[in-house]
């Protein structure tokens, strides 16, 4: 406050209404000072009670802080269980691969252990065919060459019947059969051409009477031609149809062609 100022100073009219003492300072003891610092340092002590304002205050910061925290551990819960479930679904991509993959693989070793399996088979197989074939052909050559074993005997033994069938067909009708021979015969040759038939003896009358119009063909009986026989004599030389001689040619010609 400025003393210079009017409404400080008092006026002479209104003195009379102010009382005017003079001031004097209290003494302080020593006593008096300590008890003074002893209840400052008390004060400075003594804790105030906040008021309702301060605590609502507080409580909303506090409850700020807590929120900004909770809200934090939020966002490191999300992003742990995001991280989790990242890593659970590479595990779960990983296991399905590997499982994939392995079930591959064990389709793939199941198929070569099969196809070698099989391989194994059909190569058994194949050789147990060879050995079946090679068998067969043998028993096929052992057989062919038994039939024709049995072939041979078989017309040995036909052939054998057959002169016994001749035998006695000759025995029967020798100077028939020669007759046949002599004509056969005699178709091959120039029928001009001088020829004498010399016959058996029992079949001479037969063919004397069959070619006694005849004028370049005679006959004559000899004993050395066998019954049924001829033997015809020209200028080209002379041809033998005796029966047995022709029946041995044939005899050595079908054998013949079982030896081959």
């Amino acid at each position: 406050m400025l003393l210079n100022n009017d409404k400080s100073v008092i006026s002479s009219q209104e003195l009379s209404r102010h009382s005017m003492k003079k001031y004097e300072f209290k003494t302080i003891s020593q006593n008096e000072l300590r008890q003074q610092d002893e209840l400052k340092k008390s004060n400075d002590f003594e804790v105030k009670e906040p008021s309702r304002s301060q605590v609502a205050m507080i409580e909303s910061s506090l409850e700020k802080e807590l929120i900004e925290k909770l809200l934090i551990k939020s966002d490191d819960l999300a992003a742990s269980l995001s991280n989790f479930q990242t890593q659970f679904q590479t595990l779960q991509t990983q296991s399905i691969e590997r499982e994939k993959a392995a079930k591959e693989e064990g389709i793939k070793e199941g198929q070569m252990m099969v196809n070698l399996e099989l391989k194994n088979s059909i190569e058994t197989e194949r050789e147990k065919i060879a050995k079946s074939i090679e068998k067969l052909d043998n028993e096929i050559k052992n057989a062919k060459e038994q039939i024709i074993k049995l072939e041979s005997e078989l017309s040995t033994i036909a052939l054998d019947i057959a002169r016994e069938v001749i035998i006695k067909e000759i025995s029967q009708y020798s100077a028939k059969i020669a007759a046949s021979i002599a004509k056969e015969l005699l178709q091959s040759m120039s029928a001009n051409l001088n020829v004498v038939i010399k016959v058996n003896p029992s079949d001479f009358e037969f063919l004397d009477n069959l070619i006694k119009n005849k004028s370049n063909i005679s006959i004559k009986s000899d004993d050395a031609i066998a019954k049924g026989g001829v033997v015809i004599v020209s200028e080209n030389g002379n041809i033998d149809g005796n029966v047995m001689s022709r029946y041995q040619l044939l005899k050595q010609s079908v054998l013949e062609n079982f030896r081959q």
